[in-house]
């Protein structure tokens, strides 16, 4: 089930407010920097999971509205929200996409080579996906996904599809399984997904989002839930079935990164040193993770959307720091960032 609205009547939700300059943002040493936080959404009790991308010059975001904590049951209570914005200030409500009986949750934005928005999200037990108009107007009933693999049983997880050349892929695991493996998988139409290779990296591996570089590279950077729990960094040339892995430091699970002037950044929830907060690093020379940003976002900020313009990165994540869960878009000048990695 899902339910449109357009800008008419009583459906036209406007959900907040004007963007704030937080000099409390900070370097690792200390220096103020100015970065531009804006609420965009605290409606419901709780909010999480965000994306966000730009599509016909608008801004989407979508995330999880959660009115249960019982997971993954028939009394759960999960649907997906999706808001957007010409400017990133003012935002309105697009759909509410629900399923009965289904706690959905973890939406993930891409865009598909026939201008539609495409949203994989968890369900119950496998993921599903629902795709937009060409004008982003409404969006379809959530369908099952068909994907092809020897892995049949057991609750399926299909992170972030990211589409190069035509093709989408992604990255697949069974996340009630003690020994995740992630496969990669690709798609042409959303729908159907079959097997391209197995990641051969060591650990309980996690989640994570796939980038390209200009010239077609595929990069996945990925947590492990188990042993050093060190982070490691995939690379893979087309047909993407040959990986390399390197070894880095911690990486703290829930993160989502891009690549900006050929540097991988990332954003990084639950940082502990010296207070909570969410960091912005950058992988240095030695394969290292490097603080070079703290955002004052804290508690339930996990997966963070990511969206990389000519002249800002933005950020959509789920805060609790001032008080109650609230979904947020968070503005970084990249000059700042390119500034960071030369300092």
């Amino acid at each position: 089930m899902r339910r449109n609205f357009k800008n008419i009547g009583i459906y036209l939700v406007m959900i907040i407010l004007c963007g704030m300059v937080l000099p409390c943002c900070t370097s690792p040493d200390s220096r103020k920097i100015d970065v531009v936080i804006t609420k965009i959404c605290d409606k419901v009790p709780h909010n999480a999971y965000t994306d966000l991308i730009k599509f016909n010059g608008t801004y989407y975001c979508a995330y999880s509205e959660e009115y249960s904590s019982s997971m993954d049951t028939a009394e759960a209570m999960g649907n997906i929200e999706i808001i957007r914005s010409k400017t990133g200030k003012k935002w309105e409500r697009v759909a509410l996409i629900q399923k009965k009986g289904m706690n959905l949750c973890n939406p993930r934005l891409s865009i598909t080579p026939d201008r539609q928005i495409m949203i994989i999200m968890d369900g119950t037990a496998s993921p599903l996906v629902s795709f937009s108009d060409k004008k982003g107007n409404v969006f379809s009933d959530p369908e099952a996904v068909n994907i092809n693999t020897t892995i049949l049983s057991g609750k399926k997880r299909l992170w972030k599809v990211t589409w190069f050349r035509g093709t989408g892929y992604a990255l697949f695991y069974k996340s009630d399984s003690k020994s995740n493996k992630l496969s990669l998988l690709r798609t042409i139409d959303g729908k159907n997904f079959e097997m391209v290779t197995k990641l051969e990296a060591d650990g309980l591996l996690n989640e994570s989002t796939l980038r390209f570089d200009q010239k077609g590279t595929m990069y996945a950077l990925i947590s492990q839930d188990d042993g050093d729990k060190k982070g490691i960094l995939g690379k893979s040339d087309w047909p993407y079935t040959d990986w390399s892995y390197t070894k880095m430091n911690n990486i703290p699970n829930r993160f989502n990164f891009t690549i900006v002037n050929k540097s991988i950044v990332v954003v990084a929830p639950g940082l502990f040193m010296p207070e909570l907060h969410t960091g912005i690093l950058v992988v240095n020379k030695n394969r290292s993770l490097e603080e070079i940003i703290k955002l004052p976002l804290v508690k339930d900020a996990c997966f963070p959307g990511i969206l990389t313009e000519p002249s800002n990165l933005l950020v959509s994540c789920c805060s609790a720091h001032e008080g109650k869960p609230a979904i947020y878009m968070v503005e970084v000048p990249i000059k700042i960032i390119k500034q960071k990695m030369k300092d």
